[in-house]
């Protein structure tokens, strides 16, 4: 979950841009997951959080799917710097 920015058009690549022009970027193996952003509902009580804080920037939700589910396995995921 992230209130940054979110840009997926590099595959194998996570673009996170903060309110501060900051960016991060997060790398996967594109032949091993698939990518989607979406938007968590904001409806009910306990997710009233969302809309009031974050100085009223969308809550954003990352998923990361496996494209060959296993019982064992290693997985990387690079987090750096942009």
């Amino acid at each position: 979950m992230t209130v940054c920015a979110v840009n997926l058009e590099t595959p194998g690549k996570i673009i996170f841009t903060s309110s501060g022009k900051k960016t991060v970027s997060l790398t996967y193996d594109t032949k091993r997951w698939t990518v989607t952003k979406e938007f968590p509902s904001t409806e009910g009580m306990e997710y009233n959080s969302f809309k009031t804080k974050w100085d009223s920037h969308p809550v954003q939700r990352i998923v990361l799917v496996s494209k060959a589910l296993k019982q064992k396995g290693k997985h990387i995921f690079v987090i750096s710097k942009s």
